[in-house]
């Protein structure tokens, strides 16, 4: 009976303990803000051929994956870069978000569509295409891409 009466008071405390609050919702517009930071970020790097900067902006633990080449882990992104970027001068991005999604603190999940003007072994051309991405806020504080899908549609 003492166990019985012990354990209907244990029962009784735990079951009065205060639930604790739930965390407020994300900041939908802090998150948006912080990845159209990562992106201007991200441009004026490729833009201007830094490419410690530009792969800086990617996880340890990225998934990137461009359309026609295998996707590639973060060890070797600055070596795609630089052969990217060693015939192609990228003129500008215009990331066009058209979903966006922030399922917890920390973590924004987009895809949309990209204009890249650039110019080719001298020639222009304008890439058109669709990405998705996620970007997450990493121990550091600071924001970086986790994953990149991009699909380039058409080139003119």
């Amino acid at each position: 009976m003492r166990s019985f009466v012990s354990g209907l008071m244990l029962a009784a405390a735990v079951g009065c303990a205060p639930v604790p609050e739930p965390p407020p919702p994300p900041d939908v517009a802090a998150h948006e803000a912080a990845a159209a930071t990562l992106w201007a970020d991200y441009t004026a790097a490729v833009v201007s051929k830094d490419v410690e900067r530009a792969t800086s902006l990617f996880s340890d633990a990225v998934s990137f994956q461009l359309q026609g080449i295998p996707p590639v882990a973060k060890s070797g992104l600055a070596e795609l870069y630089r052969g990217l970027l060693a015939t192609t001068d990228v003129v500008s991005i215009e990331l066009r978000p058209e979903y966006s999604n922030v399922p917890m603190d920390g973590l924004i999940h987009q895809a949309g569509s990209f204009v890249e003007p650039q110019v080719r072994e001298g020639k222009p051309v304008t890439e058109y295409g669709r990405y998705a991405t996620a970007i997450a806020r990493e121990a550091d504080g600071q924001w970086r891409v986790t994953f990149l899908m991009g699909i380039v549609d058409s080139i003119v």
